[in-house]
């Protein structure tokens, strides 16, 4: 069997093509689409992640997509949060851009990626709502013998929870 060529420096077929990131974003969200099976509400925000960033770094990172290293994406995490974005916008930048270079890096265009070195941003966590003791007094308190349906059942149920509520309401 003959020896395969390769193809030549200007071709769309040569390893990695043009240094331009954006030449890679349509065949990216198709493969989103198509093999991850991503609905089409985060294909647009991947989309539009992407093109705010690859616009950023035409003015402030590299021309090739194989120079972009941990440097210029901290820059443009940092332009991010100093735009006011809120931590969870950020995040999903990051993730947009990381899967973005996982795909280069599964489809041979680049050999590894820095994106893999950054760390997602701290996001709150929110503690849960819960009903204050005087709620759980008037719930404990609400069915009575004139419920016909769920008096037995909502009895029951209530006398678990009560030992709880008394807790609660116990100062510790």
């Amino acid at each position: 069997m003959a020896r395969r060529k390769k193809p030549g420096a200007g071709s769309r077929f040569s390893r990695g093509g043009s240094g331009d990131p954006s030449i890679h974003l349509q065949p990216f969200v198709h493969y989103l689409e198509a093999e991850c099976g991503l609905a089409e509400n985060t294909l647009r925000a991947y989309r539009a992640d992407l093109i705010r960033f690859f616009e950023w770094n035409s003015k402030h990172g590299t021309a090739s997509i194989k120079e972009i290293d941990i440097k210029v994406l901290s820059g443009y995490m940092e332009h991010l949060q100093k735009s006011g974005m809120a931590a969870s916008s950020t995040a999903r930048h990051l993730v947009s851009i990381r899967m973005f270079f996982r795909y280069l890096v599964l489809e041979g265009v680049l050999l590894e990626s820095a994106i893999e070195l950054m760390n997602s941003p701290k996001l709150w966590e929110y503690l849960p709502r819960v009903l204050s003791p005087e709620a759980v007094d008037r719930l404990l308190t609400a069915p009575n013998k004139a419920d016909r349906y769920c008096f037995g059942t909502e009895r029951s149920w209530l006398s678990c929870t009560r030992p709880v509520a008394a807790s609660q309401k116990s100062p510790a």
